[in-house]
């Protein structure tokens, strides 16, 4: 556990922002649940679209200025 959670995932994150852009790219609105869904289908485990959120959340904080 690091200082406020878990520790970082950084192939996850990856992860979500490959789906992003493919979701993106096939004309999709790419919103969490979305994510969640192609996430937990090839996990195989429920991934939460909070989850998905908070991926994105620290993605969008590193990316601003």
């Amino acid at each position: 556990m690091g200082a406020r959670g878990p520790q970082r995932d950084h192939e996850t994150e990856q992860r979500v922002r490959e789906i992003h852009a493919q979701l993106v790219d096939f004309g999709f609105a790419a919103t969490n649940p979305q994510i969640a869904a192609v996430l937990s289908i090839e996990r195989g485990t429920k991934i939460t679209p909070v989850m998905v959120r908070s991926r994105r959340r620290r993605w969008s904080q590193e990316s601003d200025p």
